[in-house]
């Protein structure tokens, strides 16, 4: 993409050597951290009617992160000695992201930028700041280290492209920027934060780079690149229901995972041979009770006709380890990635399994539909099932 490249500045706080009443502070950060979670539960809400799980994941996992004990102890001993809220709350953030970085290890350096975003948000919050960038239609924007937050709000505002001076290929960030189509470089250097705002400049994610000085032959290849890569795709949509073959006549089949009958519908119109997993978990989180067998019935069989004749592979529940259920509580485990969950767990509460294959076999037709086990581990757990 090109497009006038916009730099974002972090927010930096002012000095503070005033002593604070410490109730007053500590109300400010409460009712800010509510604020914030109210905010995060309403993005999380909008992910799910999506059905988009990376942004789920991502941002329950923020909404984990403003429970840390840790964090919230420091901030209130901060508190406690006199600091204004918003000083104890980023001092708090600081001292957890020098630990993860301190660590020698490039993914939990990474999870820092969690910890970061979540400080911007409560100290927007607690400093009155409106959340909204002053932006040009078509910016590519160049930051230090852009935040998960920071990137819904801007791709939101249609902004082009994303360039940082940190960051990495798997933060939260990128990921994001991935899911959404943006061309985001990551780890530049600083020198990308000298860069004048206003320049005109091309943003290649695939090559790696970006280029300072394009001339007009340069900004109309790159928009002429745009518009083939569109017509590519609507090319592609075109054949997208053709035999996927290799060079020599081998037909692959190419299946789709989804989590939902829309998922499926998607699926079917990019030309899917069928649905190679359909995670039933969607049916039982975020709930006070397990769905019935009417209900799911129904969004297995919404499955089933979004994919026209093709066959789906439907697993069967897999919740236990990190996926938890409120209305069934598990105990805890050494390692309970390994422990009660999956095909175990339907073991230890059969009654959940059993209505859930009543309603697998209820479907229709019911040989387009295939039943995937999870987590078996040996012979004897297969043949119970």
């Amino acid at each position: 993409v090109c497009g006038p490249l916009v730099r974002l500045n972090a927010m930096v706080l002012a000095e503070d050597h005033g002593q604070h009443a410490p109730e007053p502070q500590r109300q400010a950060l409460s009712t800010a951290l509510d604020q914030v979670r109210g905010e995060i539960r309403h993005t999380l809400e909008q992910a799910r009617q999506r059905r988009d799980q990376q942004e789920q994941d991502i941002f329950s996992a923020h909404l984990a992160l403003l429970e840390d004990p840790t964090l919230l102890d420091a901030a209130e001993a901060s508190i406690a000695q006199g600091r204004a809220a918003t000083h104890a709350w980023s001092a708090a953030i600081t001292e957890q992201c020098q630990i993860l970085q301190q660590l020698g290890s490039t993914l939990l350096a990474e999870r820092a930028n969690d910890l970061r975003d979540l400080q911007q948000r409560v100290l927007r919050v607690l400093l009155g700041e409106a959340w909204h960038y002053d932006l040009p239609a078509g910016a590519i924007v160049a930051a230090e280290e852009l935040t998960p937050s920071d990137l819904l709000q801007l791709s939101a505002q249609g902004v082009a492209g994303l360039c940082m001076a940190a960051g990495g290929a798997t933060s939260h960030v990128a990921i994001l920027a991935r899911g959404k189509g943006l061309p985001c470089l990551v780890a530049l250097g600083p020198q990308v934060l000298r860069i004048d705002s206003g320049r005109q400049v091309v943003l290649d994610a695939n090559g790696g780079r970006l280029e300072l000085e394009p001339d007009p032959q340069r900004i109309a290849q790159v928009q002429q690149a745009g518009e083939t890569q569109r017509q590519r795709h609507a090319l592609q949509q075109q054949k997208a229901h053709e035999p996927a073959l290799t060079q020599d006549g081998q037909q692959i089949e190419v299946a789709a995972n989804v989590a939902s009958s829309e998922e499926a519908r998607d699926a079917h119109q990019g030309g899917a041979d069928g649905v190679g997993l359909l995670r039933t978990e969607f049916l039982f989180v975020d709930r006070q009770t397990a769905p019935d067998q009417e209900e799911q019935r129904q969004a297995y069989q919404a499955v089933l006709n979004a994919m026209g004749d093709k066959p789906v592979i439907i697993r069967t529940i897999d919740v236990g380890g990190d996926k938890q259920l409120d209305y069934l509580p598990l105990p805890v485990e050494a390692n309970p990635v390994l422990g009660l969950r999956g095909i175990r767990l339907a073991q230890a509460r059969p009654e959940l399994l059993d209505q859930q294959l009543r309603a697998l076999l209820q479907v229709s037709p019911v040989q387009r539909c295939r039943v995937m086990l999870p987590m078996v581990t040996e012979v004897a757990e297969l043949l119970h099932i």
